[in-house]
């Protein structure tokens, strides 16, 4: 059992701006409920798929030291989950949190950078007021997927499109897409433009929002949190996973990432 994570302050913060990123970690399982039970697909891979979800909350962003090109978060704090705890009471961890260590009214906006998947948009319902800007690793994939056919004029392309998404109408995406599949040469292809239209045409507003980039709006680093936190132990290396120990392994690196004391955790489960 993992305790609650505590705010480090008596009093509640006041900041303008507050972020929260969220992402999963794709793992591979050993079973799904007991040995030898995983089920093979059609093109003979084992349906063994799980995730964990990294959902991480901070200040902004800083450069690491004076003069330094390189940027680090402000005040983060970690969450992970497994099978452990449902969706709502892993989003309802993450609002207790962020409701007592922050003075609410003063802030301005609170805003989820993500990939917009099911699981997260539960959490926008759980904390209220807060505005969903589109990653920029998901929304460059789209864009990528949606351009990389066209050879020489491939990064025009990209330009051009994500010059509407930025000032344009779903009428003009809509326009520019239909010229992009006239220039497709195979079905996959014709295929690929359609989907990644699709995605970001489900994504309107908070596509905008990360181009737009005002009010506050900052980088997503998502991605190589994902690698870092959880990728690095749980899926780079082939290894194979029950439920329980990944999600107990997925909350293990989140205590640790908030520089907790894993003597401390081992004297909590000693006092219980």
């Amino acid at each position: 059992k993992f305790p609650e994570i505590i705010p480090e302050e008596p009093e509640k913060k006041k900041v303008d701006y507050l972020y929260i990123d969220a992402d999963e970690d794709h793992y591979a399982l050993q079973f799904q409920e007991k040995k030898g039970d995983l089920e093979v697909s059609e093109n003979g891979r084992k349906k063994n798929g799980a995730i964990t979800k990294l959902v991480y909350v901070y200040e902004g962003v800083a450069p690491e030291a004076p003069g330094s090109k390189r940027n680090k978060l402000i005040n983060t704090k970690y969450f992970c989950s497994g099978c452990d705890e449902s969706n709502k009471e892993f989003w309802a961890r993450i609002r207790r949190y962020v409701y007592t260590a922050y003075d609410m009214e003063g802030i301005k906006k609170i805003y989820i950078n993500s990939d917009g998947g099911a699981w997260i948009k539960e959490g926008m319902n759980q904390l209220g007021s807060i505005e969903y800007v589109l990653d920029e690793f998901h929304l460059s994939k789209y864009v990528l997927k949606m351009t990389s056919h066209m050879l020489d004029s491939k990064e025009d392309a990209r330009v051009g499109v994500c010059k509407i998404i930025r000032d344009g109408t779903k009428k003009e995406f809509d326009e520019i897409v239909e010229r992009l599949e006239g220039c497709a040469k195979t079905e996959s292809q014709l295929k690929r433009i359609q989907e990644a239209a699709k995605h970001i045409k489900n994504n309107w507003t908070a596509a905008k929002r990360r181009l737009w980039r005002r009010n506050g709006v900052c980088a997503c680093s998502a991605e190589g949190h994902v690698s870092h936190v959880l990728s690095s132990r749980m899926s780079t290396l082939a290894l194979g996973w029950s439920r329980l120990g990944a999600s107990k392994m997925a909350r293990l690196r989140e205590w640790h990432y908030n520089k907790n004391s894993m003597l401390e955790l081992v004297r909590s489960q000693k006092a219980e």
